[in-house]
């Protein structure tokens, strides 16, 4: 008979609350199990102590009972059966996370406290921090959750964000540990027994008070700053200090050394990349002796594509996706030239899908011809980005064009020649869109009388231009009567 077991899958509500409360509970061991080995007298016997066991109890349940029941991806593939779900946990991380979660120390205090007895009290308290020196593991797990989350949180916020805040908490970590391990010390050593612990006056203060001190020793040995103390006195301070100082000096400059390249490469990632591609380009022109206003204007467009231009960047992104998540990005990220362009405001999602996909980005430099009156024309525009002016054969201006307008559609539906130039006043970014690929479409979709949409915006749109134009010119010819007059 087949086993009924219950299957926890990656993306349940439970399953999620779970993994926070599992987190909430490394943190909670990584800072107590060491609190509790540096201030062992003060902790003990207080109400913070039923923390502790919900703690183990969690984690050895996550052990035991969660994890060999959560469903997981392999290779792209989620398995749900239990018996193999359980094999493959027991192979990878089944004995590291026993080893971590049995809570050998609880036991010995409970028992402990059942023989109402002090006696071997030293002793009993020694193998507890032998005990709960193994939970420390715990790092690794809390570790492969942070990645798991910048991962998962990269859609929402940059993963670099993630990564500085895992690195702040890893350096109060590791102060943490050394201000507990430092507090052990003065506890073994006694208070005030030279000037390498606390003075006997400390042993009077509360608790918070002296781990504030300890956490300042910490963060003083780590920086290399001083500390209110004197030097080790001692063979077992010496080697104290010696092993602290090496954890927190490799540690301390891993830690540091990763969170300044984070935070220089958020910062000067994309100038850098900008610079060196501009560079190369100019050292480039200057080795083929182009004319200097020429690489100039060539330079200003290289910059301009690197810092505005996307597409490269969008496609190797949308690259793996399949066609129709694709076009669903694409669509939203367009829905600005969706909204502003009448003729694609009136058409269906389906045949905005498959125009929209077929749309290629380009990137024009300032007074550059995007076409010219009496070529062939096999491609419309949308512009996207920047300003253009439309003038006649004989370059007399007609109109300027913004965003949200589009170009070059007459020769689509006419005989294929401009009947006007387009230039550029600006920088623009222009979605190009082909007579072939809008031939397809309109095919594919003959039931939408898509190019009759197409001829009635675009009649419209010249009747708008004649008009402005002929008032312009009545308005020039009045004027000149009038000076006439």
């Amino acid at each position: 008979m087949k086993e009924n077991t219950t299957i926890l899958l990656p993306n349940s509500p439970y399953t999620k609350a779970w993994k926070y409360m599992l987190c909430v509970s490394w943190i909670h061991v990584l800072f107590i199990v060491p609190f509790k080995t540096g201030f062992a007298p003060e902790y003990s016997n207080t109400p913070y102590e039923m923390f502790d066991f919900a703690t183990d109890l969690i984690l050895f349940l996550n052990t035991v009972y969660i994890q060999p029941r959560l469903a997981r991806y392999y290779e792209g593939e989620l398995i749900t059966d239990y018996v193999e779900l359980k094999k493959r946990y027991v192979a990878a991380d089944f004995y590291l996370d026993v080893f971590c979660s049995l809570p050998l120390d609880t036991f010995v205090e409970v028992w402990a406290k059942m023989q109402h007895t002090r006696e071997n009290a030293v002793l009993l308290e020694l193998f507890c921090m032998v005990a709960r020196m193994p939970k420390l593991l715990h790092f690794v797990r809390l570790v492969q959750a942070m990645n798991r989350t910048a991962v998962r949180l990269s859609s929402y916020l940059n993963p670099t964000y993630i990564h500085i805040f895992s690195q702040v908490l890893l350096i109060f970590m590791l102060t943490h540990w050394i201000g507990c391990a430092w507090s052990l010390m003065c506890i073994v050593q006694g208070y005030g027994s030279d000037d390498f612990v606390m003075g006997v006056e400390w042993a009077q203060e509360p608790l918070l008070i002296r781990y504030a001190y300890a956490l300042f020793w910490g963060i003083g040995k780590m920086s290399g700053a001083d500390t209110g103390t004197g030097s080790p006195q001692t063979h077992t301070q010496r080697v104290f200090v010696v092993f602290i100082s090496l954890a927190s000096i490799t540690s301390y400059a891993s830690i540091i050394g990763s969170l300044s390249s984070s935070i220089l490469s958020m910062a000067n990632q994309r100038d850098n990349i900008a610079q060196e591609r501009i560079e190369k380009l100019h050292n480039y022109l200057r080795r083929k002796k182009v004319p200097i206003q020429l690489t100039k204007r060539v330079c200003e467009y290289m910059e301009y594509k690197i810092y505005h231009d996307q597409n490269e960047e969008e496609s190797k992104i949308l690259n793996d996706l399949p066609d129709s998540m694709k076009s669903e990005i694409i669509l939203h990220t367009n829905k600005n030239l969706v909204a502003q362009v009448p003729f694609l405001r009136r058409a269906s999602d389906k045949l905005l899908h498959e125009l929209i996909i077929k749309l290629k980005q380009r990137v024009f430099a300032p007074n550059e011809y995007i076409f010219t009156c009496g070529e062939v024309g096999d491609k419309m525009f949308f512009v996207n980005k920047g300003q253009v002016e439309i003038t006649t054969g004989g370059g007399n201006f007609i109109i300027s064009l913004g965003a949200g307008s589009y170009i070059g559609e007459m020769a689509l539906l006419g005989d294929g020649k401009r009947t006007a130039s387009v230039r550029t006043v600006t920088f623009c970014d222009v979605l190009e869109l082909s007579k072939e690929d809008l031939d397809n479409i309109v095919q594919k979709h003959a039931e939408v009388d898509f190019m009759k949409d197409i001829k009635r915006s675009s009649f419209n749109r010249l009747n708008a231009m004649k008009s402005a134009m002929e008032k312009e010119n009545k308005d020039e010819l009045s004027e000149g009567e009038g000076s006439t007059a």
